[in-house]
């Protein structure tokens, strides 16, 4: 069930997660052991949620799943990683341990040249990626702090992940400091006063000692990293990276000339201390501040974000909103996505910025997009919804194909109508009409029960064209995914399809999976059995096949005698393949069945079980009872059913059972009153005289003889009173 899940086409929802936790908490440990292999092969998957999905279950399995963790930072290498499955993994890694993936993400990383290097290799999307993961450890991923500070002479990308681990981090900032070079000096020290204003008090006493300390090569270093942390936007309440225990030796740098303009400036920064509150008057100021500081807003930032809006007036708040609409439009990724935050944060007053939110979307990180789904939702869906829906792409006509997939905007577009869940259902037709190229899946799924009746239509609509092919096993996979709440609706839509719709109904139901696929099905799906049309019969079977023994009893009930020369389409070959596909796990619910059914039937399931297991005594005993029967159909019916059961065992001698029980009690129905019993009796013992090794040829030529000497039906007179089965 596990990998069913995670090999779908959608991406796990938070309920399947929480499923799939308490599924995983109450598995043994060798159990989850098993799924370790399977799951880390689906890792190489080309499907995007294939690969999410893997990750977030390996997540749940914790420190077992140590040895896939290679291949889950592997896994987000390459132009095809969703944001999804880069948040999955930035999720699963803490989960499995910071022993076993740090140094894994360690080695993955781009190790940055020597500072004086004249050219080095480009910033990848990867290790951006990678840096995600290691700024979801925080602190214990103070290993990593080392090859992430050897960056800061080049760019500000291994900020986040510096600023994360906080403390731990500010040796490796300030040995890096004392190596820069003169071509990098200012650019790198601009990178370290940010980080370290970001970290906050804790980078105070390191920086003065380092300040104290240093030698007269790295003190210009050490001095400007404390004369950019005035220039450093720094959010809310100015966290300073110093305090007043430094003034003493800046004073007595003010004395050097190579330095004192850096003290000076750092002096400077220590007049305006911060106050315990923001005031309302300073409440714009600060928070676009905080917007544009230059890095993204951590956690401890947004709580404090939060408790000065609480405080803060109305029409401040309706201040903000031209300037940060402004900042949606900046150059710089990390702007964009902060405004978007805090525009989430002004609620519904907010709608006027709506549309400059979804055109930002194709031009911000991962954690932006998430970030923009949290603030529309926030904004509400009275206002995002329809600005969304209207940013897509007009849906296919049933008439296309292949409908050209969305683009990364439009892929970011639907991961923020994700988050709406059931507030779309008015909009599910929309969705359902982009289901031919699957990009509407999850949204359809996490709409729910309400988008059943849309998926439902779209598949009638698209019957009987090419776009079926490529709609119907998509709507499959929505409402596998949308689970028991789908299964009452598809068996209606069945049971009242037309010969035009059927194929497609029928082709959803061949790829359904889990509780949308319910037992209550089968008796429907077996009724199609026999229709007209190859592929409904086709889809039918892969419906019960996948049902499995739970819809043995229903698929039991169109066994009949039969030829092994029948045409593959007859009902009776079609459900003894299904059932041959369910195996001996069947067996206990036919056996269960045989009770109340007729003797015909009694007989058909008898025949399947010894094909299954030679030896089930049930079934024998059933046979014998039947061939004893006072009526003269039934023990005709029994000694056909014997000679199937002879027919389907295994190659070889006879079983023993079938031998030893069932044989002599056709012997003895060869002297059956009724002539067509004799007739029948005979004809079993002579087909099945190749596997017969204890009778002896006396008996097996009087037999023959017998049967070559019996008179005809016209001649006994009995012909009236009992028939030979059908196919006789």
């Amino acid at each position: 069930m596990i990998l069913t899940r995670v090999r779908s086409s959608l991406y796990l929802s938070n309920n399947s997660k929480d499923e799939l936790a308490d599924l995983l908490n109450k598995a043994p440990e060798n159990e989850k052991a098993m799924l370790i292999a399977p799951l880390t092969s689906c890792l190489y998957s080309v499907h995007h949620s294939w690969r999410a999905n893997a990750v977030c279950v390996l997540g749940l399995i914790g420190p077992q799943a140590r040895s896939a963790v290679p291949a889950i930072i592997k896994a987000m290498e390459g132009t095809f990683t969703s944001c999804k499955g880069v948040m999955c993994a930035a999720e699963a890694l803490p989960k499995i341990g910071a022993t076993y993936a740090v140094p894994e993400l360690i080695k993955a990383l781009q190790h940055a040249p020597e500072p004086d290097a004249t050219s080095r290799r480009g910033w990848s999307y990867y290790d951006s990626h990678i840096v995600e993961c290691l700024e979801a450890f925080g602190p214990s991923a103070c290993d990593a702090a080392p090859y992430l500070a050897v960056h800061l002479h080049f760019h500000a990308s291994a900020n986040p992940a510096l600023i994360s681990i906080g403390a731990a981090a500010v040796p490796a900032i300030l040995r890096e400091v004392k190596r820069t070079t003169a071509k990098r000096l200012e650019w790198m020290c601009f990178n370290a006063a940010v980080v370290l204003s970001a970290i906050g008090s804790d980078a105070s006493q390191p920086l003065i000692d380092a300040l104290e300390s240093s030698a007269p090569e790295n003190l210009v270093a050490i001095s400007m990293v404390f004369g950019f942390l005035r220039l450093v936007p720094m959010p809310l309440r100015r966290r300073h990276a110093l305090n007043a225990n430094a003034v003493p030796t800046l004073q007595r740098l003010l004395m050097d000339t190579r330095v004192q303009k850096y003290a000076k400036k750092a002096l400077l920064t220590l007049e305006s201390p911060p106050g315990s509150r923001v005031s309302a008057n300073t409440f714009t100021s600060v928070v676009l501040d905080t917007v544009r500081c230059g890095w993204q807003i951590s956690d401890q930032t947004k709580g404090e974000l939060a408790a000065i809006f609480d405080i803060a007036p109305n029409g401040k708040k309706r201040g903000l909103i031209t300037p940060l609409t402004s900042s949606l439009q900046s150059d710089q990724s990390v702007e964009r996505a902060n405004a978007v935050y805090v525009l989430g944060l002004l609620g519904p007053q907010a709608q006027s910025a709506v549309p400059g939110i979804i055109s930002a979307l194709g031009y911000i990180n991962c954690k932006g997009i998430m970030q923009a789904a949290e603030a529309l939702r926030e904004i509400g869906a009275a206002y995002a919804v329809p600005e969304l829906v209207n940013a897509l792409p007009q849906p296919p006509s049933p008439q296309q194909s292949i409908s050209n997939g969305f683009s990364q905007q439009e892929k970011c577009i639907l991961e923020c109508l994700e988050s709406f869940g059931p507030l779309l259902s008015s909009n599910a037709s929309i969705f359902a009409a982009f289901l031919r190229n699957g990009g509407t899946n999850t949204v359809l799924a996490n709409i729910g029960a309400a988008a059943i009746p849309a998926i439902l239509n779209e598949v009638e609509r698209v019957s009987g064209q090419h776009a079926m092919t490529w709609e119907c096993p998509h709507a499959a996979e929505v409402l596998s995914a949308i689970g028991a709440a789908a299964s009452k609706p598809l068996i209606d839509a069945l049971e009242s399809s037309t010969p035009q719709t059927r194929e497609a109904i029928a082709l959803v139901f061949g790829s359904l999976r889990g509780p949308a696929l319910s037992v209550e099905a089968a008796p429907v799906l077996c009724r199609f059995l026999m229709d007209e049309s190859q592929n409904v019969r086709t889809h039918v079977r892969k419906a019960l096949l996948e049902l499995g023994p739970s819809a043995a009893v229903a698929v039991g009930e169109h066994l009949s005698f039969s030829s092994a020369t029948l045409h593959p389409s007859d009902p009776s070959r079609i459900a003894r393949d299904i059932l041959k596909g369910y195996g001996a796990s069947a067996v206990p619910a036919l056996t269960a069945h045989m009770s109340s059914v007729n003797p015909e039937k009694q007989a058909n399931l008898a025949v399947y079980i010894l094909g299954i297991d030679p030896h089930d005594t049930n079934a024998a005993e059933k046979l014998m009872s039947l061939l004893g029967d006072e009526n003269e159909k039934i023990r005709l019916i029994a000694v056909h059913a014997v000679g199937e059961a002879c027919r389907n065992a295994p190659t070889g001698p006879l079983p023993g059972l079938i031998k030893e029980r069932l044989l002599p009690a056709v012997m003895k129905a060869w002297q059956d009153p009724k002539f067509s019993v004799r007739q029948q009796a005979a004809e079993v013992l002579t087909k099945i005289r190749p596997r017969t090794e204890d009778l002896t040829d006396t008996l097996l030529r009087s037999v023959t003889a017998a049967k070559s000497k019996l008179p005809s039906q016209a001649d006994s007179g009995e012909g009236d009173s009992a028939s030979k089965p059908s196919n006789k």
